[in-house]
């Protein structure tokens, strides 16, 4: 089986930040093709989406609502942060619960793609809580829930 910290280099490295993985189908179901069903498996891992069938004990999915789901993580205080994987429409589905945006951006115009929040329109504040810059002019950004 194939993870993702293997690939990186990171195999036996400890977890720093979070400790939980939520994700969509659409964001998840690119491991299936590589194959593996738990890409991310030093994590506890937990896909939303009503259509979706795992056989692998180390990953939930969760058909329920979303809200519910971090809430109910959030309550169970392991003293990690929760890592939100990709899929605009379930960070705006997200929202509320959302407290810390990293944002990195790319000094490339690469045309369509998926939107980081997609759904009905909230506007959130977010405050610039740190910045870091590469020398290939990559930016990672820290925004914190104002």
């Amino acid at each position: 089986m194939i993870d993702i910290r293997q690939l990186a280099g990171l195999e036996g490295v400890p977890n720093k930040v979070f400790d939980t993985l939520v994700m969509g189908r659409g964001t998840y179901e690119p491991a299936l093709d590589v194959p593996t069903t738990s890409p991310y498996s030093r994590l506890r891992q937990y896909i939303v989406s009503s259509t979706l069938t795992i056989d692998d004990p180390t990953v939930q999915v969760e058909t329920g609502d979303p809200i519910e789901l971090i809430r109910r993580l959030k309550a169970e205080d392991t003293g990690m942060d929760i890592y939100l994987r990709g899929g605009g429409r379930l960070a705006a589905s997200l929202l509320p619960e959302i407290d810390e945006i990293i944002l990195t951006s790319y000094p490339v115009v690469a045309g369509t793609g998926i939107s980081m929040f997609s759904g009905q329109f909230h506007p959130t504040l977010f405050t610039p809580a740190r910045r870091e810059s590469f020398d290939n002019g990559t930016q990672v950004t820290w925004l914190t829930r104002a």
